[in-house]
């Protein structure tokens, strides 16, 4: 292997783990930082998540990785949008013609776990519980605090993958002007569960995204392969319905169809 073949990736998530699959795949010596521990050891510890809706694009990648198969073992079909409106009937509005034109929900805390798994088969080298603290451009070496203990990592380049508050970003702007700019959203969001009926089946229409539209709020809940549903419900900051007003009691209901599904928090 070419010495000039090393690339070092800060951050383990969806986006380091899928692209340290393809370099590897390529013959690249590959080194992954991620912040936090192995999740196929400690558990997935990704806190509030809206599962992922994986369409052909995303499908293409996971093909080039190899790693198609074993995400679809775990994904369910959503023929398209099943929309809930406060007045009127609930309907599917299918995405396509039939289901050769569909999207995938996964659980991104289990896309995470193939993903790292088959990096790893390729020749990835995963370093959990290493947190960027600085780089050293100049000096091409990069440091991380893992547990108690200072580990600096000589570098030939590095690719940030750690998403939007992205420690590595914060020091290339020390030494360089990004022109970034950070706009905050003027909602939130709260994640919850409708777990699965008493017979251990989906409470509700399981192959498709449901959509609760309630003008400047709104709810969605997608399916999982162990028949819950995730669901986020998105509320305005400031407004008639504040995302900051405590909600009680801890488990809600909200009306779905004819039927009532049980909503807890998460």
């Amino acid at each position: 292997m070419r010495a000039d073949h090393a690339l070092t990736i800060i951050g383990g998530g969806l986006a380091g783990a899928l692209l340290a699959t393809l370099l590897a795949r390529r013959g690249w010596s590959v080194d992954v930082f991620e912040r936090r521990g192995d999740p196929r050891v400690e558990g997935y510890a990704g806190g509030r998540s809206i599962n992922l809706a994986l369409a052909e694009r995303g499908l293409h990648a996971l093909r080039l990785a190899g790693a198609d198969g074993a995400v679809l073992e775990q994904a369910v079909m959503m023929r398209g949008r099943y929309v809930h409106p406060l007045q009127g009937t609930p309907g599917l509005q299918r995405y396509g013609r039939d289901d050769s034109e569909v999207i995938w929900s996964i659980n991104r805390g289990e896309l995470n776990l193939v993903l790292l798994t088959i990096a790893e088969s390729h020749g990835a080298r995963l370093h959990f519980d290493h947190a960027l603290e600085r780089v050293d451009f100049d000096a091409r070496s990069a440091s991380f605090r893992h547990h108690a203990e200072a580990v600096s990592h000589p570098f030939r380049a590095l690719i940030g993958a750690d998403g939007a508050g992205s420690t590595l970003r914060a020091e290339m702007a020390k030494v360089r002007p990004l022109g970034e700019r950070t706009e905050w959203l003027d909602h939130g969001y709260k994640e919850l569960e409708i777990p699965p009926a008493a017979d251990g089946g989906f409470r509700i229409e399981p192959n498709a995204l449901h959509i609760w539209p309630r003008g400047h709020y709104m709810c969605i809940a997608l399916p999982n392969d162990e028949r819950t549903f995730t669901v986020t419900l998105f509320l305005p900051h400031r407004g008639a319905t504040p995302a900051s007003k405590r909600c009680r009691p801890a488990t809600m209901r909200w009306r779905c169809s004819a039927s009532s599904s049980r909503m807890r928090w998460r």
